[in-house]
């Protein structure tokens, strides 16, 4: 174990009934984790309800935290409690930190990267639109490019496009889970979830190994995706999103909240307009955080871009030497099917390469 305390907050972390808050009490009353842990039945009786003290008194006489960290060197799963030099110093100050935070990567020193540079949370709905979209690869791409790591709960959807927008302009993506580190949730990211581990990206959760999500676990997500950023983006959601409680909690912590507007019939766009009723700042695109954050940005347009192939290249060069470039133009000038360019114009698109206005002119 990496300190003194970790033995004590591991077998904290596993008990029964002993959550973030109650860990808080206990450590303040006993003074230490491992004074706490190894208390009279009669003292933790004296500080937790007798229903929650006897669960755990009996849960700790069958523990072998022996066994706990076999099996989590087995699973490749690092841990890092509250006193570790890599636990998230912004999750400190939040009122109820995770006791411990569970951990899969490729090395545990891309810890020290992702706890250096800033984090910025985008998330929003499972259903979106392809405005949505493109708005959220866009806004990640331009994130990435500028050193931030960006954040979201791996959901489908939104958060899935938010990591994958990272992912595809070689940045640092973190996604926090609503359950065990070592499960797959939902079965759909499976691809995500190797992808962010085989970039060198993060994944962490406070739940224990094994743990299957319950509704209420993803709330409980959501208030670290909040506390570990420095703002959270909300890109589409309905009125009920789940989108709405990240935001509440973020604006709790102090946190800057932002929303992308859209169409105001539209049902993705019910959430962020609330958002923008209730006071939260306006994105249209990421040089809004960033200016707030006060980094000088750097546009993605302005990288190295890779191409998947010479036709992206062409296109993409055309639309760097003219203005006001629209499809059929292209077709005609570089003698490609119309359908074949639509095609790569999106995937472009998608990856942040290329950007459409409201009436179809393209520009980088």
């Amino acid at each position: 174990m990496d300190n003194a305390s970790m033995v004590f907050d591991l077998a904290f972390s596993y008990a029964p009934g002993i959550g973030p808050l109650r860990y808080k009490q206990l450590v303040e009353y006993f003074s230490s984790s491992q004074k706490a842990y190894e208390a009279s039945e009669k003292s933790l009786l004296e500080v937790l309800p007798s229903q929650v003290g006897g669960h755990f008194i009996a849960w700790r006489k069958q523990y072998k935290s022996d066994t706990t960290t076999a099996e989590l060197k087995k699973k490749g799963i690092f841990v890092v409690n509250q006193s570790h030099p890599q636990y998230p110093q912004d999750l400190l100050h939040i009122s109820d930190p995770p006791i411990c935070l569970y951990i899969r990567t490729n090395e545990i020193e891309n810890l020290s990267r992702f706890n250096s540079d800033l984090h910025v949370a985008i998330v929003g709905s499972r259903k979106h639109s392809s405005y949505g979209r493109t708005m959220t690869v866009r806004i990640a791409t331009d994130m990435a490019v500028n050193k931030i790591v960006v954040v979201s709960g791996m959901a489908l959807g939104i958060d899935a496009i938010a990591h994958i927008g990272t992912l595809d302009a070689y940045g640092n993506t973190l996604a926090i889970l609503g359950c065990g580190v070592d499960v797959i949730y939902p079965q759909d990211n499976t691809h995500l979830y190797e992808r962010i581990l085989r970039q060198g990206g993060v994944l962490m959760s406070e739940f224990t190994p094994g743990t299957h999500p319950i509704p209420g676990y993803f709330i409980a997500r959501n208030r670290l995706v909040a506390g570990i950023s420095k703002a959270v983006i909300i890109i589409e959601g309905a009125k009920d999103s789940g989108s709405l409680t990240t935001a509440r909690i973020a604006a709790e912590q102090g946190k800057d909240v932002y929303a992308l507007p859209g169409e105001v019939t539209s049902p993705h766009a019910e959430a962020p307009l609330i958002l923008l009723k209730q006071g939260a700042r306006l994105i249209t695109d990421a040089s809004d955080v960033l200016e707030d954050l006060g980094l000088s940005q750097i546009s993605a347009s302005k990288q190295n871009i890779v191409f998947e192939n010479l036709i992206e290249q062409s296109i993409y060069e055309y639309i760097r030497q003219n203005k006001d470039v629209y499809p059929d133009e292209l077709a005609n000038k570089l003698h490609i099917e119309i359908a074949v360019l639509t095609t790569h114009i999106s995937k472009m698109e998608i990856r942040g390469i290329l950007k459409r206005d409201l009436v179809g002119s393209l520009s980088i």
